[in-house]
């Protein structure tokens, strides 16, 4: 009976300790198991936005290589422009801004925009001339647009080839023998230039950018540029080639300086880029926007 009494007693520890081991394995389970309260991010709603920016001449639209007059009387034929947007928002009327998003699937997932009229993507209705480029912009009420004509010092300081599109393209915008991006070219030719004739106007390089646009549409009583989910708005801008030849002083831009020493018409930057660049901020213009209906 002894001997009996000693095996169930033994029995009774062993099951006591095999409950123990797994009250303790419940609890170790229980540590692990576990409900994320993190807060999850809202995923915003977005509507498209499509940029289309249009080469005019004194208001009337301008197809590459057509000859034009210049404020300054000098005939000239474009043959080569284009210029990078980057930063583009739109803003309400207390400021607050909404930075586009690239549209998915496009290439230019950098944020930075090409406006490349020397190989147009839009027919403007005055034939294939215009350049269009759309993102995404959060859904909302806007009073301004904004953008600067540069490309941002990380990208404009790092090498091409490492840059994604489309500054990782040899498009004729970056400088092989000095590091850096053109943030803007305008190149043609005129007859009223000494031999070859050739013109070229670049803008960049430096730690100003070109143009820093803003629409100023801010007063509550005009309209808005509304943006709504899953439809597109359309913004309108034109570049006048004539007005970026008109000096905010009022005097003519000429490709010819009087001074054999100075050139005009190969502007790499100094004096003749600043020009230029105040220049521009009167020949780029917002002319219209239609809403989605």
């Amino acid at each position: 009976m002894k001997k009996y009494t000693t095996i169930l007693s033994a029995l009774c520890i062993l099951l006591a300790f095999t409950s123990c081991k797994k009250k303790e394995t419940i609890k170790e389970v229980e540590k692990i198991v576990y409900v994320d309260n993190t807060p999850q991010p809202i995923q915003q709603e977005t509507g498209t936005v499509e940029l289309i920016f249009e080469p005019v001449v004194n208001g009337a639209a301008y197809t590459m290589s057509t000859n034009f007059s210049t404020p300054a009387g000098e005939n000239f034929k474009v043959t080569d422009f284009k210029f990078y947007l980057s930063s583009i928002g739109l803003a309400t009327e207390n400021s607050k801004e909404s930075k586009s998003m690239p549209y998915p699937g496009d290439q230019e997932q950098s944020n930075i925009y090409l406006a490349n009229f020397t190989n147009p993507n839009f027919n403007n209705g005055n034939g294939l001339n215009s350049h269009k480029m759309r993102f995404k912009v959060a859904v909302g009420n806007y009073s301004d647009i904004r953008f600067k004509m540069e490309v941002p010092s990380d990208y404009n300081l790092a090498l091409m080839s490492t840059n994604p599109y489309p500054l990782n393209a040899s498009n004729g915008m970056y400088w092989s023998w000095n590091s850096g991006y053109k943030f803007l070219v305008v190149n043609g030719t005129s007859t009223n230039v000494a031999s070859p004739g050739a013109i070229h106007l670049s803008i960049g390089a430096d730690k100003n950018c070109v143009f820093n646009f803003r629409s100023l549409i801010l007063a509550p009583s005009l309209p808005k540029i509304i943006v709504q989910k899953d439809k597109t708005t359309q913004i309108r801008f034109q570049f006048d080639l004539a007005a970026m030849l008109k000096n905010t002083d009022g005097t003519n831009y000429s490709f010819n300086s009087g001074n054999p020493n100075i050139s005009n018409s190969q502007v790499h930057g100094g004096s003749n880029a600043n020009v230029l660049r105040g220049n521009i901020q009167q020949a780029l213009e917002l002319i219209s926007f239609s809403n989605p209906q």
